[in-house]
């Protein structure tokens, strides 16, 4: 598990976006992608705004789905993590937690005050997720599960 855990920490350090999954009312799918910033526990955080199909969709259903992969070109290098667990937005002493590690991560949002004003900071909390590395192996996978992300 440990190093299952340090290959989801450096692709979190490799990547600046994932693909958030969510469904609509019908339970149509959708996807977008969204810059994130995560915790060594394997939390992640990101903004949406709440009239935005992804903040309509948490806000009905937190389930939420999130893939990460680092570019590549060739078959032997895909890797990334797909994962699902709930997303939802933070509050209060999460909430102000949760925009230290997304500044530290993205300090032009300093900049983007008046913008960001509408948007709502959002936690992801993996209950399962999948490590895929070809440099290993063709199809090389481990996954694993949990009631609450690790330390």
């Amino acid at each position: 598990m440990e190093r299952t855990v340090a290959a989801l920490l450096e692709l979190c350090a490799k990547c600046r976006t994932f693909t958030l999954a969510t469904a609509g009312a019908a339970g149509e799918p959708m996807a977008a992608a969204v810059y994130f910033a995560y915790t060594p526990p394997l939390e992640f955080c990101f903004l949406s705004a709440p009239d935005t199909q992804p903040g309509r969709n948490l806000a009905r259903d937190p389930r939420a789905a999130v893939t990460l992969f680092p570019p590549s070109c060739a078959w032997q290098e895909i890797r990334g993590a797909p994962r699902h667990g709930t997303a939802q937005r933070v509050d209060g002493a999460q909430r102000e937690r949760g925009w230290q590690v997304y500044r530290a991560r993205f300090p032009f949002v300093g900049e983007l005050q008046a913008a960001l004003a509408g948007t709502q900071l959002h936690l992801f909390r993996p209950n399962w997720a999948r490590v895929v590395d070809n440099r290993i192996g063709f199809g090389h996978k481990q996954e694993w599960q949990w009631t609450s992300p690790p330390a």
